[in-house]
Formats: structure tokens, C-alpha cells, sequence
């Protein structure tokens, strides 16, 4: 058993960090329960029917260049979504994090007389809360390269869905993928995220099988880099 205090979480909104800015992170996975009782039953019975998930953020206001105030209130009327990645224990690998594909539905901006000025925001999700693993933690990489790898029990069938968060980017980026092996020698691609020539945040879902082990792959344009961070949900 493991525990880590709550200083150690980590936050990322479309490829910005605003781990510096919060001081409470909460998300609320639920699934509804479909009512499927019949006549005879002597007792409701109920079937799990769609996943939902909220996130809530609480911090301090900044309203500085891509700080938390800029992002969150972009975040507001993005037509394609905020993609946030959330680590409650931190960026390291193979530590546990959320993915999750949301509209922000509020904005709240709080300056009281006798404190600091605040901002709290509420995201719904897309896509539930998809909880994954952290194939790459956030480092920058001007060649081209491999992680470590994740190992499952076995093969799974249910798919996977992938998170990229690029913070940083110089000369023309390049591309990261999430690569899949039966026998952590011979790797095929599983998830390829668009190339990334720009501060950004992207989701990648993919059905089918996915094989047992899974490492993060990266190439990187000439005279360039990626400073990016991926997360890998299985299903």
C-alpha cells in the first residue's frame, strides 16, 4: 500500500501546467443504475448503464500570460473540449492518473476584500473518468526514443484510449505514439497521436485488442523537441 500527500498531484489543461495555481482537485465518477425490475421480483433490480464523471478545480487567480486565469476561461467556450490529465500522486512512471475529455461548464472568479483573489472552475466529462498509467512522464526529447514498458496480466480486448499533453515546443515538434508487444520484443503501433508543432492536448481511443505489454515511442523533427507527458488507459 502506498499513500502520498495531496502536494504531490499534478494537473494539466490542453498542454498547460496549472498544478502551481490549484489547491484542491475532485472528480465524481458515477454510473447510472438502468431499473430492470420485473413482475415477480421480490426485491428492484438494476442494470449499470452509462458512465459520467465531473472535475472541479479550486485555486488561486493569476491572470498572467498562459496562467490559470487564460486557460480556464479559454477552457469555457472550447467548441472541441479540454483534454485534462490528472495525477493524484504525481508524474512518475507507471504512477496512476485520470484522462478525461471534458466541457468546462463554469468559470468562477472570487476577489474578497480581506483574501487572496480566487478561481474555481467544473468540467463534465465527455468520456467518464478513464483511468490509466503513466507511460512517459513529462520530459523533454530532442531524438528519437522509447520509455520503459507497462505490463498487463495478459492481453486485454476492450481497447485502450491514450493522453498526450505537450507543454513545450521548439523548431517544427515531432510525433509520440503508444506501441503495444506480445513478448516486449517486437512493438507495433497502437496509438499515434497527430504530430505536435505546438502547445496542445490530444486523446486518441482505439478498439480491439490490446497486447500485454505497452511503452511510449517518440520521434522528433531535426533541430527540434517535444517536452510532453502520456498516459496510457487500458479498458
Amino acid at each position: 500500500m502506498s499513500f502520498g500527500h495531496g502536494t504531490l498531484a499534478k494537473l494539466w489543461a490542453n498542454g498547460y501546467d496549472l498544478t502551481a495555481y490549484l489547491q484542491n482537485v475532485a472528480s465524481a465518477a458515477t454510473v447510472t443504475a438502468e431499473d430492470a425490475t420485473t413482475l415477480g421480483k421480490t426485491a428492484k433490480v438494476a442494470l449499470p448503464g452509462l458512465a459520467d464523471a465531473t472535475l472541479n478545480l479550486d485555486g488561486l487567480f493569476d491572470g498572467g500570460a498562459n496562467a490559470v486565469d487564460q486557460v480556464l476561461a479559454a477552457a469555457l467556450r472550447a467548441a472541441g473540449g479540454t483534454i485534462f490529465t490528472w495525477l493524484p500522486q504525481g508524474d512518475g512512471f507507471v504512477n496512476v492518473g485520470y484522462g478525461l475529455l471534458s466541457d468546462e461548464t463554469g468559470y468562477n472568479v472570487a476577489t474578497p476584500a480581506t483574501g487572496l483573489a480566487k478561481s474555481t472552475a467544473t468540467a463534465q466529462s465527455r468520456t467518464g473518468r478513464e483511468r490509466g498509467l503513466v507511460a512517459h512522464a513529462l520530459a523533454q526529447r530532442t531524438t528519437w526514443g522509447n520509455s520503459s514498458w507497462i505490463a498487463a496480466a495478459a492481453t486485454s480486448s476492450n481497447g485502450a484510449a491514450g493522453y498526450l499533453q505537450v507543454t513545450v515546443v521548439t523548431g517544427t515538434g515531432g510525433m509520440v505514439r503508444l506501441c503495444h508487444s506480445m513478448d516486449n520484443m517486437t512493438y507495433v503501433d497502437l496509438i499515434t497521436f497527430a504530430a505536435s508543432t505546438a502547445v496542445e492536448a490530444q486523446r486518441v481511443e482505439v478498439s480491439g485488442s490490446v497486447y500485454r505489454y505497452v511503452r511510449a515511442e517518440w520521434t522528433i523533427n531535426t533541430s527540434s523537441s517535444l517536452t510532453f507527458q502520456a498516459l496510457f488507459c487500458r479498458k
